[in-house]
């Protein structure tokens, strides 16, 4: 492969035209979310996907219920009101024609068994399971730019982790979500990138 332009290029998209996306697509975006690298090839992840409109907006319902009971439930209020203000930022893939939640199971490992004390604590900070579940939704993001499909990695409705979960009813044992993302065919309009860090201040070689 000698073009990577798909990957800088790929950009955090939220809006997105009415139009939907090609099965065939979406499963081969899919599996490449499914052939990511994973420790111990544990392949610890399950991706729930939604093409109904309805149940994508009834989780972004659930997400505002549950954004409104925190802020009125606060003591805090300049901390409420800045987090209510951002509802939009949590709630944008309910206008995506697909969205996908991905679940992940605990990792285990005989190592842990054999650590303890400040070892133990540094193994679990780097949490190889966690880092299986970001490299399977990087091929996703990934996968569906170079398709061009506009996606976003969404960790911000985890406050009502709880609650979506109880809707979707996954029956899966051990299971958890940890994130989601929504894809579709970005709408027109500029789509801004933060600006990257150089190799210079991000890498060291030595």
């Amino acid at each position: 492969m000698s073009n990577l332009d798909y990957i800088f290029k790929r950009k955090s998209i939220r809006k997105f035209k009415d139009q939907g996306v090609y099965h065939k697509d979406l499963e081969r975006i899919l599996e490449c979310g499914l052939n990511a690298p994973s420790a111990k090839n544990m392949q610890n992840w399950h991706f729930v996907v939604i093409e109904s409109k309805d149940k994508i907006k009834e989780i972004s319902t659930i997400v505002k219920d549950k954004q409104e009971k925190i802020v009125n439930e606060s003591q805090k209020d300049a901390l409420a009101k800045s987090f209510q203000s951002k509802i939009r930022y949590y709630t944008f893939f309910e206008n995506a024609p697909v969205l996908v939640l991905v679940y992940a199971s605990s990792y285990s490992s005989q190592i842990i068994e054999l650590l303890s004390a400040d070892d133990l604590k540094r193994f679990k900070k780097a949490d190889p399971g966690i880092q299986n579940i970001g490299a399977a939704i990087q091929n996703i993001l990934l996968a569906a730019s170079s398709l061009g499909y506009g996606t976003c990695w969404m960790t911000g409705p985890n406050f009502a982790i709880k609650e979506i979960e109880e809707y979707v009813a996954l029956s899966k044992d051990d299971f958890s979500l940890v994130a989601m993302t929504p894809i579709g065919v970005p709408a027109e309009g500029r789509h801004p990138s933060p600006q990257k860090e150089s190799i210079n201040e991000k890498v060291t070689f030595i």
